[in-house]
């Protein structure tokens, strides 16, 4: 693959909101300077990597480009997951899917970097049957491996088991 090209143009007339954008096929991205101004460091840099994801992996899909973006970024400064976070949040206009896909891929990050709380939300999240977990923040700890989801299930149902058969216990008991 050819490199690509970044223009930065004043502003988008048709969409002056959209702070970049990215023709796959040429991998040529244009930045709106107007869009741009308004955000934060990390999100003009998200919106950068965001975009050359979209050349880079030849996908229209956002959820990869921001993947993309994650990869590229990850741990590089202080805080980088928690920007990449809200970087999605804010530049998607809160999109449910892609916002709950960011929060995931960065527990898993952290959690792959030595994070138990991490490993202890992604358990949470695995575990809640309706997949309503929203990411509140990222701690630090430590872990050997990053999460299996089938190991997940597991523990969720053994736990699941001993809190009914204690139930069954303390009703017979009566």
């Amino acid at each position: 693959m050819r490199p690509h090209t970044i223009t930065y143009l004043p502003t988008f007339p048709e969409n002056p909101g959209n702070p970049g954008r990215c023709e796959v096929a040429s991998g040529e991205i244009e930045l709106n300077s107007e869009a741009l101004r308004v955000l934060p460091n990390y999100e003009r840099e998200f919106v950068v990597e965001h975009e050359k994801g979209h050349y880079y992996k030849q996908t229209f899909d956002e959820v990869t480009a921001d993947a993309y973006a994650l990869q590229q970024l990850a741990l590089k400064k202080k805080n980088s997951l928690w920007h990449y976070v809200l970087s999605v949040r804010n530049v998607s206009h809160n999109d449910p899917r892609r916002v709950r896909a960011a929060e995931v891929a960065a527990l898993r990050v952290a959690a792959k970097n030595g994070s138990a709380d991490a490993q202890r939300l992604l358990l949470n999240y695995y575990a809640n049957a309706d997949g309503g977990y929203y990411l509140d923040s990222i701690g630090h700890g430590h872990i050997e491996a990053p999460v299996s989801v089938s190991m997940n299930w597991k523990v969720f149902a053994f736990a699941l088991l001993i809190v009914v058969g204690v139930c069954m216990f303390l009703t017979i008991k009566k």
